[in-house]
């Protein structure tokens, strides 16, 4: 996979979700935290969860794999610091289709939380921190 090759531009982890000391989710800033050739801005909801506002790679680096690289690693950061990540699933271009934008959120762990974002009919998305199995 393309994105692959660029883990080396990856952040040390603790910095990917890191906001300013004493934020809470009433002051906190959006912060964006570029992944590669994606950016993700996020939002600090409370101490155990991090609202998604966008995740943005240019049109012309579109299907190959970096989106996905860089939630990968926003993920696996969450589940190490037991943080909660949602989202709404709203297309941010016209190119993106709903339902694979929320087939690709689930492949990475979202679920639907039963609450619709806006008249289109767009969900929000939790995603849960998770444990790797014991074996």
């Amino acid at each position: 996979m393309v994105a692959v090759a660029h883990a080396a531009k990856l952040r040390e982890p603790s910095q990917l979700l890191a906001f300013p000391e004493g934020a809470d989710d009433e002051r906190a800033p959006s912060r964006h935290v570029r992944i590669g050739e994606t950016v993700i801005t996020l939002a600090l909801k409370s101490h155990r969860r991090v609202h998604i506002i966008s995740l943005r790679t240019a049109t012309r680096k579109l299907g190959k794999g970096f989106a996905r690289h860089a939630m990968e690693a926003l993920c696996l950061e969450a589940d190490e610091a037991d943080i909660e990540l949602d989202l709404w699933a709203s297309p941010l271009t016209k190119r993106t289709k709903p339902a694979r934008l929320i087939r690709f959120y689930e492949s990475l762990g979202f679920q639907h939380t039963g609450k619709i974002v806006n008249q289109a009919g767009e969900p929000e998305m939790l995603r849960r921190p998770q444990r790797p199995a014991i074996s």
